[in-house]
């Protein structure tokens, strides 16, 4: 499942939060060496790249405060964080504490907050060591807050609302193409990564296999009100996948081959409190369009089409059957290597449904969370209401 939402991560992943916060070199990608075509000088730098206050108006008077940074280079080791919060010039001291998201923390007051006051909230996060360019020594952040009379209100179960829709994607492939006579695809390698590349007229050759996948677009319904909102964290979880956050119950999944079922749970980060969603399935009705796919390709040709023999992964014009005609025609897509992924048709497509990359590959030695987001893609199809 390809999920929308930036941040994949699950719980359990622990963040130390005292203690500084090094520059330290991670190891390149293999391939990018200084002064290559692919080498990014900063991709050596692990620390902050980002980092702000989330919270701001009214938070309950249980509450805390909400920071998020994004860190470059694995997870986060050990970082430097500091936070001043005052009321009229009178400090209040609190605590920081680490979440199960990297880069995410909140702050809670070791006293009460003063219900009705207003709080000024300022600090940084910072990088020893950094050098100025790929990493600020200091990432400040401030903004202010009012405390509420209230307490926060009890969260209630997220319910899911769906829109579903399938994605035909041919597969593009030398023995996956039927083309008019006397024309014929082309294979090559088009990148450094080992990638092969076909080449072909879209008007005198057509796919006849291709895959569907099933994208969803799940909106839930909000698990708070009040002031309380602004501190859950809404997690989806989805078979055997890894949990995905989002700061709204808004996700998104696509390039899935069979129905999916799926709740948001929502997390209170001021008291701990986690409410389970309603576990919903989708797609359940469209099972026989996912997965392997017979497709016509008379239906996009002036002629009647053709498919011929791979002979040192080049098409052999002279051995040749009408497609559909008694020839040997796949159904379920290559074997001779050449591609196999699946892919759009059309003039010197490659075979990859995610594309090749090539060797720009990542110079961070891991993944780095980044912000978490609403992600909803905007999906025309059928609407589901639960």
């Amino acid at each position: 499942m390809r999920a929308i939402p930036v941040v994949a991560l699950g719980f359990g992943v622990t963040v130390t939060i005292e203690g500084e916060a090094h520059a330290e070199v991670a190891e390149p990608c293999g391939g990018d060496v200084a002064g290559g075509p692919y080498y990014d000088p900063c991709a050596e730098f692990a620390g902050w790249t980002e980092f702000s206050l989330l919270s701001g108006g009214a938070i309950p008077a249980d509450g805390v405060l909400v920071l998020q940074g994004v860190w470059q280079g694995g997870l986060p080791g050990s970082e430097t964080i500091a936070v001043t919060v005052t009321t009229d010039d009178v400090p209040l001291a609190g605590t920081i504490e680490a979440t199960d998201v990297p880069g995410l923390v909140v702050w809670r007051p070791d006293t009460a907050w003063t219900p009705g006051a207003t709080y000024a909230v300022e600090g940084a996060a910072s990088n020893m060591g950094a050098d100025g360019v790929c990493l600020q020594a200091s990432l400040p952040f401030a903004g202010e807050v009012t405390v509420d009379v209230d307490v926060g209100q009890p969260l209630v179960p997220v319910d899911i609302d769906a829109t579903e829709t399938v994605d035909l994607v041919p597969t593009i492939a030398l023995d996956t193409l039927a083309c008019c006579p006397g024309v014929a695809p082309t294979a090559f390698d088009a990148s450094c990564s080992g990638g092969i590349t076909v080449d072909f007229d879209p008007g005198q050759c057509a796919p006849f296999v291709g895959q569907g996948f099933l994208q969803l677009t799940l909106t839930g319904t909000s698990a708070a009100t009040g002031s309380v909102g602004q501190q859950v964290l809404y997690v989806l979880k989805a078979g055997e996948q890894a949990p995905q956050f989002a700061w709204s119950p808004m996700f998104a999944a696509g390039g899935l081959l069979k129905p999916l079922c799926a709740a948001i749970d929502a997390v209170d980060l001021g008291t701990g409190t986690v409410v389970a969603g309603v576990q919903e399935c989708f797609g359940e009705g469209v099972t026989a369009q996912l997965g392997p796919q017979v497709l016509d390709p008379s239906a996009s040709l002036d002629c009647q089409p053709q498919v011929c023999e791979v002979v040192d992964s080049q098409w052999d014009v002279e051995h040749c059957t009408p497609y559909g005609g008694g020839g040997d025609t796949p159904t379920s897509g290559p074997d001779d290597g050449s591609s196999g992924e699946s892919g759009s048709s059309g003039s010197g497509e490659s075979g990859g449904q995610d594309g090749d990359k090539g060797c720009a590959c990542d110079g961070s030695a891991g993944g780095s969370p980044g912000l978490l987001v609403v992600a909803g893609l905007v999906w025309i199809g059928r609407r589901r209401r639960r």
